[in-house]
């Protein structure tokens, strides 16, 4: 029975997760033009990308009113965290490139391995913060969730150039709108599957 139950709450944190940071990652692409009319080109980076910590955030909590007091600072920790990281991580890739080559680094020109190393660096800087922000709302909760930071950092660092590699080698890259939706399935199960593994322990 309590397998089961942990089991049925793996498969569904997992899947929510897979669809929630790919609606949101969807959804930024969509938006994208919109928000710039809106905020400007210099506020719609940060904009967009709190719009994808958000629906992921949202898509999480369901299976989070058990283990935090206030659910809706998931949500809010979520956006920020992950909207900060995504849009910190694109800066210093594209920094990175500039001091490397002399321009800015663009995914969708560079190497496969190139671009697999562009993603781990986003993934990296995406999992920390985002792991940090959440892990503030975990620690004013009943439950303590250990390891939370680490595990964010693990499936998003891992996540994103794994799902790189495989959308470049089966569906010939992110360039693709097939490509950039299974780009973000991919790593959303990945992000899932890895850090549904501290809040089991957490729950059992």
């Amino acid at each position: 029975m309590a397998d089961t139950k942990s089991n049925r709450f793996g498969l569904g944190w997992t899947l929510t997760t897979a669809v929630g940071l790919g609606a949101g990652m969807v959804a930024g692409l969509i938006l994208g033009g919109p928000i710039a009319a809106v905020v400007g080109m210099m506020l719609v980076t940060p904009a967009v990308t709190c719009l994808v910590g958000g629906v992921l955030g949202l898509s999480q909590l369901h299976h989070m009113r058990s283990l935090v007091a206030r659910p809706y600072q998931w949500v809010v920790a979520s956006c920020v965290g992950l909207g900060a990281g995504l849009a910190l991580g694109v800066v210093v890739v594209e920094q990175g490139g500039r001091v490397l080559t002399g321009h800015a680094m663009n995914v969708a020109r560079v190497g496969v391995l190139g671009r697999a190393l562009s993603f781990a660096v986003v993934g990296t800087i995406s999992g920390l913060l985002l792991g940090m922000t959440q892990s503030l709302v975990l620690r004013r909760g009943a439950v303590r969730v250990h390891g939370w930071t680490s595990a964010t950092v693990f499936a998003l660092g891992l996540g994103f150039p794994l799902s790189s590699l495989a959308v470049d080698t089966l569906l010939g890259g992110v360039v693709s709108p097939r490509g950039v939706v299974a780009f973000v399935l991919l790593a959303g199960l990945i992000l899932g599957a890895v850090t549904v593994r501290p809040l089991r322990r957490a729950a059992a």
